[in-house]
């Protein structure tokens, strides 16, 4: 919830607001790791269906991704 009224505060920092859509992006489209957590998905879902553009995403702004060995 704090990172949607961020996202739709007009007044925050533009880097914040597209950090906060990436991760919610990345969230919201992982497969098998995050499903156990529907509201990621869900948020997701929601800010899309609103219109909320996403930025682009590229391999230096996604978070690591830990596999374990």
């Amino acid at each position: 919830d704090e990172m949607v009224k961020m996202i739709d505060d007009p007044q925050t920092i533009v880097n914040n607001r597209e950090k906060a859509l990436i991760l919610i992006e990345s969230w919201g489209e992982s497969s098998e790791e995050l499903r156990y957590l529907p509201v990621f998905e869900e948020t997701y879902k929601s800010l899309k269906s609103r219109g909320i553009r996403f930025p682009g995403r590229d391999n230096e702004s996604l978070a690591p991704i830990f596999t374990p060995p």
